[in-house]
């Protein structure tokens, strides 16, 4: 049975919009439009907002309080990285959730999976 990163609905939900933005964000902030820049301020933040309250959720159904764990700072702080930000903050969600161990990280990353209504929405 594969392990899950995200065991609450609005964890997954938002933990995936994140990194739907995150990745929009940058395509198009990559590419030589005038309005590139300007999707990109709003998007961006966007994308860091919904990845830190997705690791807030999901770090507290964990069992820790949220504000009192390493993993909940380590995960806000390395949104803010462009490529490699919402990997860590994945990867330090899902070692609060299990253990420490990351052996089964990047299988949970590809099985994340969004409500319907919410990849209508985006």
């Amino acid at each position: 049975m594969m392990r899950e990163i995200a065991g609450t609905v609005f964890g997954r939900n938002a933990l995936m919009a994140g990194l739907i933005c995150h990745a929009a964000a940058l395509v198009v902030v990559s590419m030589m439009d005038v309005g590139g820049l300007f999707f990109f301020r709003i998007v961006y933040p966007i994308s860091c907002l919904l990845l830190a309250a997705g690791a807030v959720v999901e770090i507290k159904a964990a069992g820790y309080a949220p504000l009192k764990a390493w993993e909940w700072y380590a995960a806000s702080a390395a949104t803010i990285l462009p490529v490699v930000g919402p990997l860590i903050a994945l990867s330090c969600i899902y070692a609060a959730r299990f253990g420490r161990n990351l052996s089964g990280l990047i299988p949970a990353i590809f099985g994340m999976q969004a409500s319907l209504p919410m990849m209508f929405i985006l």
